[in-house]
């Protein structure tokens, strides 16, 4: 099944969205924003919420393509992403920009949290991100933990900063799958983490960057 975007949508109107799936629905179909933007995505925190993505959980066969997401508000009390929560399809040229996205106790990610699958050229871009979480999970600008494989994709942040306790990256917060000719453009800079780097926070030893 396909969803295509005729238009731009504006969801600044809606109090709050309520993701598509979750841990035990998968999309297997394809949405392809055919070049159009969703703005004003919101998403306020309550005590013990994630904001696992537009797509909870992107399955093996689903593709998520040629869409904006622009000035999302969302927050977190736990892990957040913008896009999709866990993929293990394709998300290809789709790209997060300006807004805000504030988790606490969890990771984030603004395409994905845990990529299982492909992202390619997709980007993140945001003039400052500042984390104040307690370290229940990695961080990166683009994906919290990737063990799939980005391909020509970024992330321009002006200013990145966190205080936390686990892995910080500014693309990756913890990679064990495959990055290829991707870059960060940031100022970044973190407290006390366990592991930071300016692309990747930890990379295990499975991990491949090229």
């Amino acid at each position: 099944m396909t969803f295509i975007l005729a238009n731009d949508v504006n969801m600044s109107a809606l109090s709050t969205y309520y993701y598509i799936g979750n841990g035990m629905t998968t999309f297997n179909g394809t949405l392809d924003g055919n070049g159009h933007a969703i703005s004003g995505l919101r998403c306020p925190a309550t005590s013990g919420s994630c904001f696992n993505g537009f797509v909870s959980k992107l399955g093996e066969s689903g593709i998520i393509k040629n869409i904006v997401f622009r000035n999302p508000n969302l927050m977190a009390d736990e892990d957040l992403a913008c896009i999709v929560g866990t993929s293990e399809g394709l998300v290809d040229n789709c790209y997060v920009t300006g807004g805000s996205l504030e988790p606490y106790f969890g990771g984030m990610g603004a395409i994905a949290l845990n990529n299982k699958g492909t992202i390619n050229n997709c980007y993140f871009e945001h003039d400052s991100i500042s984390l104040y979480e307690l370290g229940m999970g990695p961080t990166g600008g683009l994906v919290s933990y990737n063990s799939g494989i980005i391909t020509n994709s970024f992330c321009v942040i002006t200013d990145y900063f966190q205080v936390g306790f686990l892995s910080i990256g500014g693309l990756v917060g913890e990679n064990s799958g495959s990055i290829d000719n991707c870059y960060v453009t940031a100022n970044i800079e973190g407290s006390s983490p366990d592991s930071f780097g300016g692309l990747v926070g930890y990379n295990y030893t499975s991990g491949i960057i090229t």
